[in-house]
């Protein structure tokens, strides 16, 4: 038993930080009635930070538009990894209407080439759509 906890507990270790989705959006089959689907229309999809010094925290703002005729309602959106935490608008978005998402990145612990994932849930199809940062974490070096 303390075996199969263990394993599991790497397994989760191993892949909390991972990214090895490409695209914007993630295919799968979605609830969402193709009559009641909203579409979001973003100006970017990804944003690259350049160099930062490790323990910085950095935050980007994806502004979208709801180009459909419903009313466009984000249900969740989550970072692929503790260090990545997006705010979105809990309120729905009216046809026309423009929203944004603020991510914000701490390198703390990290170093090198960064690239992370958020995954924003929506009453769109796909349900699932992607937005990606990047950063090259600088550490200091010890004199």
């Amino acid at each position: 038993m303390k075996f199969f906890l263990l394993i599991c507990t790497l397994g989760l270790f191993l892949t909390a930080c991972g990214d090895d989705n490409k695209g914007e959006s993630i295919q799968g089959s979605s609830s969402v009635s193709p009559d009641k689907a909203a579409t979001m229309e973003f100006e970017e999809t990804a944003h690259n930070f350049g160099e930062i010094k490790e323990g910085e925290k950095v935050s980007h703002v994806f502004k979208f538009k709801n180009t459909s005729s419903n009313p466009l309602t984000i249900s969740n959106a989550t970072g692929s990894c503790g260090c990545t935490v997006p705010d979105y608008p809990k309120a729905p978005i009216n046809p026309g209407e423009t929203g944004e998402i603020k991510v914000t990145f701490n390198s703390k612990g990290k170093k090198g080439e960064q690239s992370k994932n958020v995954t924003i849930e929506a009453n769109t199809i796909p349900s699932k759509n992607r937005l990606k940062i990047y950063a090259d974490v600088l550490v200091e070096e010890d004199s």
